[in-house]
């Protein structure tokens, strides 16, 4: 059949997209009500480690490695789509759009920085992103765009465990 697509192999990924990660803390996430500011979607990202502000990438196969860094662009940074719940898309050129503020902290004793839609922040304390939780997006109130599966529950229903994919 003339302009027929050959089949894809087994296994490999037809989509560069994400969807928010499940999370009791940022209902608004899965709210068909988003708000504008909220992050509903975007291109998938590698594997950083880092603070707000300093991040770096992993340097192995999912981090400096993956396959992600190579959608736009240079191949040592990442540029990608985020989808906002205004409606509106927008390119970006790092993992932290400088206009997606997370504010760390609680009470009086607070600081904002830009929020990296890669890493699960512990959005209590900037100094404490422990790599621990970052399959665990319930805990945090950031916008986190890790594609995931297999959610299961080993406590209370507010702290889900996932799967993550990384590529």
């Amino acid at each position: 059949m003339a302009g027929a697509r050959a089949p894809r192999a087994s296994g490999s990924g037809t989509t560069a997209t994400r969807r928010p990660s499940p999370s009791a803390n940022a209902p608004d996430a899965w709210n068909s009500d988003f708000a504008g500011d909220a992050v509903i979607a975007g291109n998938r990202g590698p594997v950083y480690s880092g603070q707000p502000g300093a991040w770096n990438l992993l340097p192995n196969q999912f981090g400096t490695g993956s396959g992600t860094l190579k959608f736009y662009g240079d191949d040592s940074t990442w540029s990608g789509h985020v989808a906002y719940g205004d409606g509106r898309v927008e390119l970006v050129n790092q993992p932290d759009p400088a206009g997606l503020k997370l504010t760390f902290g609680i009470g009086d004793n607070t600081t904002s920085s830009a929020d990296n839609v890669f890493f699960n922040e512990n959005d209590n304390d900037a100094n404490a992103n422990a790599t621990g939780d970052q399959d665990r997006p319930g805990r945090w109130t950031n916008a986190y765009l890790r594609p995931w599966g297999n959610v299961t529950f080993d406590g209370e229903i507010t702290d889900p465990r996932v799967t993550l994919f990384r590529d």
